[in-house]
């Protein structure tokens, strides 16, 4: 891993994404996902959505987006095991933190950066430039979606996430 966090986090593609999640997905619910490529943008039925600003050496923006029944799936599974949430939103909540710190350590060193915390997020929300990279996946038959984008000041156009 390089020692620049925005050249480490820079280097981030897709396939990267995926692997971090297929550990943390396995890690929290004893689950296994498939990549399917990269997200198609425009209409898709992903009524679960969370995003997760990283501050810190680099500023950055990740959000997952999943199908509702992947957090049922995921709330079943933590009340078979150790029981971590009370509500689909909670335990895909627990699962997308999870998976920022993932990320994080990863690229990164978690006590460089603030505390991480999801948002409710939306298409709408989200930076007006492509992102860095992205990831479709399935869990089951249930789709997921993950992106990042970096601070493009830091990268060259100016535009802030």
């Amino acid at each position: 891993m390089p020692s620049d966090p925005l050249e480490s986090f820079s280097s981030i593609q897709g396939s990267d994404l995926f692997r971090i999640f297929q550990k943390v997905l396995s890690e929290t619910a004893d689950l296994a996902c498939e990549s399917i490529g990269e997200p198609v943008e425009g209409p898709s039925v992903m009524s679960l959505e969370r995003s997760v600003k990283l501050e810190g050496p680099i500023r950055a923006l990740v959000v997952l987006r999943a199908h509702r029944k992947l957090g049922s799936l995921l709330l079943e599974k933590s009340n078979n095991g150790n029981g971590y949430s009370d509500s689909r939103e909670a335990a895909f909540d627990y699962l997308v933190r999870f998976y920022c710190e993932r990320l994080v350590r990863d690229y990164g060193s978690l006590r460089d950066f603030a505390p991480l915390t999801t948002q409710i997020s939306s298409p709408q929300s989200w930076a007006t430039r492509v992102p860095l990279a992205g990831c479709a996946l399935l869990v089951e038959m249930y789709p997921v979606e993950i992106r990042i984008w970096i601070e493009s000041e830091l990268i060259g156009n100016g535009e802030r996430i």
